[in-house]
């Protein structure tokens, strides 16, 4: 059961009052991709990451609409930045570690 006292960083607000039993449940893997991102998309100690590969799709493609940045990042930005971390570009062991 996670408490509020446990919510710390990268946990986004609307789960910190997560109460009840839990369960187990196996992702597919679209299901823990999409997870995944939520979770780095919503991470302030991510945001310059994100900033960066938003700003190398615009540099790319100067007329991109936001929607298409959006569903960019969607597809794209956590294999962009573990990539990053791969390349050992990402100093913070955090986002190195849930970049995994």
């Amino acid at each position: 059961m996670l408490r509020r006292k446990d919510c710390t960083g990268c946990v986004s607000e609307e789960f910190k009052d997560c109460i009840g039993k839990g369960r187990n449940k196996f992702l597919s893997d679209l299901e823990l991709h999409i997870a995944e991102t939520y979770v780095l998309v919503n991470c302030k100690e991510v945001e310059p990451y994100l900033k960066q590969f938003e700003d190398s799709l615009k540099e790319a493609n100067p007329n991109i609409h936001e929607d298409q940045i959006v569903e960019a990042r969607d597809e794209g930005f956590s294999r962009w930045l573990k990539h990053q971390v791969s390349m050992d570009r990402v100093e913070n062991q955090m986002i190195r570690e849930i970049s995994c």
